[in-house]
């Protein structure tokens, strides 16, 4: 008898699962023993890949875009010059809006903040004079508080002085760090232009590369992982799309009302806040808190007499927003209880800040409609299981 007809052979070598166990163990084994050169080398490979990942995840976010656009350019057409060019055109205009969201924020809130800083620089000592004004008007009946108040003397050129000198020492370091990091922003501004070319790479050839992975996936998996592995991804894209959209139709209608609601009450800095309101609602249940903040210390440094009227407003906006349109807009589209987003929200941010805060929530969707739908099946299967009780009889 061959060898290669023995039984003992053909069951230890015609089966697979022996040699996979064994592979296993033997990675596992010498991923242990060299444990720090892995983490060194999973360093580097993460460090080296970072800007194809972030060009992926911005392909994805600009397909949602071009998918719209796709969706709009001449659907009923037959002329071939039009469809060959639906593709490319779509993504150009993704490419500009995303382009144009970020000149925009740069341009309104930076030139904002850098004036309302000034005003505010400005406009301090009068506040401190109106405040120890008051105070010595209201401590009168009490000597030793109203003596020490009286004796508080700010002097603002020293505390200039002091601010400039600080600020100079500060950038001087700033300085110094940014001579001995000049390698690393080069590196910084090539990763990004890698990441916007491989993004659009990726967005024009995304058709083939969807039909090349699905390919791979008929052939590497049986059926019923195929099956399983399908489910997941379609319910990953699901939650993301539905995501995105909701979470940006919401935060543009916040930015437009927003600066619509300053401009009827002649608040001042009214673009500004709007572009700040909208970019922060992109950010999940403490979006609306962070834009709040920084909203109300603009409207401060103009006109601190409107700051308290101009709060009550925009929570009022803020809670209808939230209450009525968000939920039709993020909540249907995810599929994913309030309660839920909440926690996606607190556990994302404390795993990795903003970024933990933006992917949490669709994460959190997806495994809350898989789970979901496998609760279901398990609920159907058993009913089916269970003896009905009821006796039929043939007629």
């Amino acid at each position: 008898m061959k060898r290669s007809e023995d039984p003992k052979y053909l069951s230890w070598f015609g089966n697979r699962r022996p040699v996979r166990l064994l592979l296993f163990t033997a990675l596992l084994t010498l991923g242990i023993i060299h444990f720090t050169d892995l983490c060194n080398f999973i360093t580097v490979l993460w460090r080296s890949a970072s800007p194809l990942i972030a060009g992926a995840a911005l392909a994805y976010v600009l397909n949602v875009i071009v998918d719209r656009f796709e969706a709009g350019w001449f659907p009923r057409t037959k002329k071939k010059w039009l469809i060959t060019l639906r593709t490319p055109v779509c993504t150009l205009l993704a490419v500009l809006v995303i382009l144009g969201v970020i000149l925009l924020i740069v341009l309104a809130v930076i030139p904002g903040l850098v004036e309302a800083f000034t005003l505010l620089a400005r406009e301090v000592p009068h506040y401190v004079a109106d405040l120890k004004a008051w105070a010595l008007e209201k401590t009168e009946n009490f000597p030793t508080v109203h003596d020490t108040v009286a004796n508080l003397v700010f002097d603002w050129d020293a505390i200039g002085d002091s601010l400039t000198k600080y600020a100079i020492s500060g950038w001087s370091g700033i300085v110094s760090s940014t001579v001995s990091v000049i390698g690393a922003v080069t590196s910084g501004i090539s990763n990004v232009f890698i990441t916007l070319i491989f993004a659009i790479f990726m967005l024009v050839g995304r058709k083939q590369l969807a039909r090349q992975a699905n390919r791979m996936m008929n052939v590497a998996l049986n059926e019923n992982r195929l099956g399983k592995t399908k489910n997941v991804l379609n319910a990953l894209n699901r939650s993301f799309s539905g995501f995105i959209v909701g979470q940006g139709a919401h935060s543009l209608l916040l930015g437009v009302l927003t600066t619509v609601m300053m401009w009827i009450f002649g608040f001042p800095y009214a673009v500004i806040v709007g572009v700040i309101n909208g970019t922060t609602g992109m950010i999940p249940v403490i979006g609306g808190y962070i834009g709040a903040i920084v909203s109300a210390f603009l409207v401060f440094t103009a006109a601190p007499g409107q700051t308290l009227l101009f709060l009550i407003l925009l929570i009022v906006l803020q809670s209808l927003l939230g209450n009525l349109v968000y939920p039709k807009l993020v909540g249907n589209s995810i599929g994913l209880p309030g309660l839920w987003v909440l926690s996606a929200v607190i556990v994302g941010s404390g795993l990795s800040g903003i970024t933990g805060m933006l992917i949490g929530v669709p994460l959190a969707a997806t495994a809350y409609e898989l789970v979901r739908t496998w609760v279901a099946k398990r609920e159907k299967e058993k009913a089916e299981e269970q003896p009905s009780g009821e006796i039929t009889e043939n007629v």
